[in-house]
């Protein structure tokens, strides 16, 4: 019995998709579409989330103080940004130990050091 209907429903399937073929063209094209656009939208969803979570990872902040800050001021502040629940790391460069890392880098290039 399950067999005989079965076989029924896929003759009249064939019959009816052969009488209207520009009509199952057209439906089967607009399902692949909306599973492509599907899809799409996943594909971005995930990119995006890698890569905001890679930005977030990858934040860098400089902090540049007047030359005349006082030291235990500077060591203040860094303890004060340490507290918070964002910061990963403090790394604290004085002026002579900037300056010399930028000539250092900077040595093939005389006329930025003059």
């Amino acid at each position: 019995m399950f067999l005989l209907s079965f076989a029924r429903v896929i003759k009249f399937s064939l019959q009816d998709i052969g009488r209207n073929i520009w009509l199952s063209l057209v439906t089967i094209i607009i399902l692949v579409l909306a599973l492509f656009s599907i899809n799409l939208l996943l594909v971005v969803k995930v990119i995006s989330a890698t890569a905001i979570s890679a930005v977030k990872e990858k934040i860098d902040i400089s902090l540049y103080l007047r030359t005349n800050t006082e030291e235990n001021r500077i060591l203040a502040l860094k303890a004060k940004i340490s507290k918070l629940e964002q910061v990963k790391d403090i790394e604290y460069i004085s002026q002579q130990a900037a300056l010399e890392s930028f000539k250092v880098k900077h040595k093939n290039n005389p006329e930025i050091l003059q």
